[in-house]
């Protein structure tokens, strides 16, 4: 059975309405920081009362057995994490355990939770049905069956995960944070640090270099911010335009908020149709310009709400049209900002529509 999310729909404008479920027992496992400690920031302000348990704490203090872990789906040390969570659970009970990911949590590590709580849901905003990523989903797939519901963003990940035997799969989109993903309000030394022209704000991928490398030989103003792009072959030609360091939260917000154009590229080993940075960009009031994806084309209208390219000379181009015409950078900012906010698509309402579908 699926279902997915239409962000179009007058429902999501009933999900933060006055009409929220009861307050929830939560049982919480995954990160507590980046995108899923958003979502448990988000659970505690719709008042439900959350255990939250990082998985990956069972290899704390050995950066060795965390690298194995995330590689190969903790091949030979999944008890340690099975331990952890069981251990968080004791002798409580819950209405609903959410689980992160899935890439380090077995088949007996589910059932422990499904002994404890009504419902265990996996919300997996990667893809496991990718190719790219080797060993590390093998305890997912083998946990799958398990789990009362598959939460995915992707329509593919969604039929995928039925045909290898889950119970219930439902589409949901990525988000921006109703808390975190606010326009700042900017001093002088953070003008300095992160103003820029065109900005992606991102990890490198092996993809990524050479197409943003691409941009500056067109002679776009472009800066980039994220970690590992030292090991870009095109570090070098890049230059002074890369800060290579990974950004929290509030610094991410601020490199968004302190550019004209926030680009948005797409991951080719993820086969993303759209990301977290789809919603986050405008939620801040910064111009949407995005790698062209039937989502994105689903999500805005063209020219209106974002700016689409298929290639980097279209890109090119369109970064030069915006930035010779700042009255045309604002309206579309502004109303791709309105077309964010009138979908809903923050994580509160995100989570809302999931407990919504399974009757809570």
């Amino acid at each position: 059975m699926s279902d997915s999310q239409n962000l179009q729909s007058a429902d999501l404008v009933r999900m933060t309405g006055t009409n929220s479920p009861d307050s929830l027992r939560v049982l919480f496992v995954g990160p507590i920081a980046g995108t899923s400690g958003h979502r448990l920031a988000a659970f505690r302000r719709l008042g439900h009362l959350v255990t939250a348990v990082n998985p990956y704490e069972a290899f704390r203090g050995n950066s060795v057995l965390h690298a194995w872990a995330f590689k190969t789906g903790a091949l030979g040390f999944s008890g340690l994490v099975e331990r952890l969570v069981g251990a968080a659970i004791a002798s409580k009970r819950f209405d609903l355990a959410w689980v992160e990911s899935g890439d380090i949590i077995s088949a007996a590590c589910v059932e422990t939770m499904r002994r404890s709580c009504g419902a265990v849901v996996l919300y997996h905003i990667d893809n496991c049905f990718a190719p790219r990523d080797g060993r590390r989903w093998r305890l997912l797939f083998a946990a799958l069956t398990h789990y009362d519901l598959f939460v995915a963003p992707r329509d593919r990940c969604v039929d995928e995960a039925l045909r290898s035997g889950a119970r219930r799969a439902l589409r949901v989109n990525m988000s921006a944070d109703e808390v975190v993903h606010r326009r700042p309000e900017l001093s002088d030394e953070d003008l300095r640090i992160y103003a820029s022209e065109v900005a992606f704000v991102g990890t490198w991928m092996p993809e990524r270099g050479p197409f943003l490398l691409e941009l500056v030989r067109r002679g776009v103003p472009l800066k980039i911010f994220g970690p590992r792009w030292r090991r870009a072959q095109e570090f070098e030609a890049l230059g002074d335009r890369v800060v290579d360091e990974r950004l929290a939260d509030a610094e991410y917000v601020k490199a968004i908020s302190a550019t004209k154009v926030g680009l948005v590229l797409l991951s080719k080993g993820n086969l993303d149709l759209h990301t977290t940075r789809s919603f986050e960009i405008p939620a801040v009031g910064t111009l949407l310009c995005a790698e062209r994806s039937i989502d994105h084309e689903r999500l805005y209208r063209e020219n209106e709400e974002a700016v689409f390219w298929s290639n980097a000379a279209e890109c090119a181009d369109l970064c030069f049209a915006l930035l010779a015409d700042e009255r045309r950078r604002s309206r579309v900012a502004e109303a791709g900002r309105r077309r964010v906010a009138a979908n809903r698509s923050f994580n509160e309402a995100s989570i809302f529509y999931v407990l919504s579908y399974l009757g809570f």
